[in-house]
């Protein structure tokens, strides 16, 4: 909006002062507008008269009205020469009754100059000058500017005055102060919410690494311990015993593990280390590996691989922790007799890769619990399945390869849980 005031005045004053206008030569007598006689000093006969006379000098009116604001030519004494239309619309007068008129009596109804007005300092620095202030009066923000004129009246200079009404404007402004008020304010609660929770993050660090250090640090001289029995022993009984031992110390590591990648996930520290897995090969050591275990459980478990898999960038170590996980839940939760199936296949870009077992099943309304933390829940009689870190610890990692983990079951008749990960994956952090 300045700019579009800028230009105007721009062109208006270039167009006053490149024409020979000769406003300089009307003839008014001023001492006739004396500023305490105004009404009585100036007939109307005097008043068309002048009209008359400046109209014939100063041919700016089209361009004076083309103007969306009311503009004005004021002499130095703030007599009105000239006014626009704009004057009807905005004060409700006439624009041609107000000639000769002293502007401050008829735009703010004072007997004296308007305490803003910039008039007194454009004519001292024959400069133009805007301000802005409240008027009291009609109780709205004005924008007052004066812009001087290379040209006098009887020996007095002429300004243009332009008034614009800018009360909405800084209403808009006061709203807009105070949202970024507002948004400031709640820009520095966030901070230190942040800072906060970084310090509470940081406390779950200190504290995740003192968990592996006083945990896992009693279970190394056991398992070591546990292993050499294992080998030195003939006894079959204590042979038996040492097993046990040493399987109770692994299943302790690995939950410690589990809790430990958890905690790391939740904070945001989990990274993958990435690289080109033959997944054929991947997945056929899952499945002797687990093989042998289900067998000694009386189970059947079933390989299906299509004729090739692409080998694709993943964590393999992490897609292996998922997989087993799936595994040893099929296994621990299918009874004798029963069947567990891992197959892979390619649909599309996506490698799916499925666990089907035919073990006693989940309640629908439970799937979702199981991918929270510390929600284990009683499957089938006597069976527990812990602390629950399994499957949440399988979905975070998963996601981290851009995937995602599926479960479907029915009580009573098995479950099917499917993976899907990109064929061209990418994923989050450390690949």
């Amino acid at each position: 909006m300045a700019m579009t005031y800028y230009n105007n005045m721009t062109i208006l004053l270039q167009y006053c002062n490149r024409n020979n206008l000769n406003i300089m030569e009307t003839n008014i007598d001023k001492k006739k507008l004396d500023h305490e006689s105004t009404e009585s000093a100036c007939s109307e006969t005097s008043r068309r008269s002048l009209r008359q006379r400046v109209k014939s000098k100063i041919d700016i009116s089209d361009l004076m009205d083309s103007l969306p604001f009311y503009a004005m030519l004021v002499d130095e004494d703030h007599y009105i020469v000239q006014a626009n239309r704009a004057v009807f619309s905005e004060l409700g007068v006439n624009p041609e009754s107000i000639v000769g008129k002293y502007c401050p009596e008829v735009v703010h109804g004072s007997k004296k100059p308007w305490p803003a007005c910039p008039l007194e300092a454009a004519a001292h620095t024959n400069r133009a000058v805007e301000k802005e202030a409240f008027d009291e009066g009609s109780g709205r923000w004005i924008r007052s500017a004066i812009y001087p004129i290379e040209r006098k009246i009887n020996g007095k200079r002429i300004f243009f005055h332009m008034v614009t009404d800018i009360t909405e404007l800084k209403k808009e402004m006061a709203r807009r102060e105070q949202t970024e008020h507002r948004l400031t304010k709640q820009y520095d609660v966030e901070k230190k919410l942040r800072s906060k929770l970084e310090h509470q993050i940081e406390q779950r660090k200190e504290f995740t690494r003192a968990l592996i250090h006083e945990l896992k640090t009693p279970l190394t001289p056991i398992l070591g311990t546990s292993e050499m029995l294992m080998d030195m022993l003939d006894d079959a009984a204590l042979s038996r015993m040492a097993r046990n031992i040493n399987r109770g110390v692994v299943n302790m590591n690995q939950s410690i593990n589990n809790l430990v990648d958890l905690t790391k996930g939740e904070i945001g520290i989990l990274e993958l280390s990435c690289h080109e897995t033959d997944l054929t090969l991947m997945l056929t050591e899952l499945y002797e590996f687990t093989a042998t275990d289900a067998g000694r459980r009386g189970q059947l478990m079933v390989l299906e691989l299509p004729d090739a898999l692409p080998k694709i960038k993943v964590d393999e170590d992490r897609l292996r922790q998922v997989i087993l996980n799936l595994l040893d839940n099929a296994t621990k939760f299918t009874p004798p007799g029963g069947k567990i199936t891992l197959s892979a296949a390619l649909e599309g870009r996506t490698l799916i890769i499925k666990v089907v077992d035919t073990g006693c099943g989940i309640e629908a309304s439970e799937i979702k619990r199981l991918f929270v933390p510390y929600k284990g829940k009683r499957r089938s009689a006597g069976q527990l399945s812990g602390l629950g870190l399994g499957l949440p610890l399988a979905r975070m990692l998963v996601r981290l390869h851009h995937g995602s983990i599926d479960i479907e079951s029915t009580k009573g008749a098995g479950t099917t849980v499917t993976l899907r990960i990109p064929a061209t994956c990418t994923a989050v952090k450390g690949c």
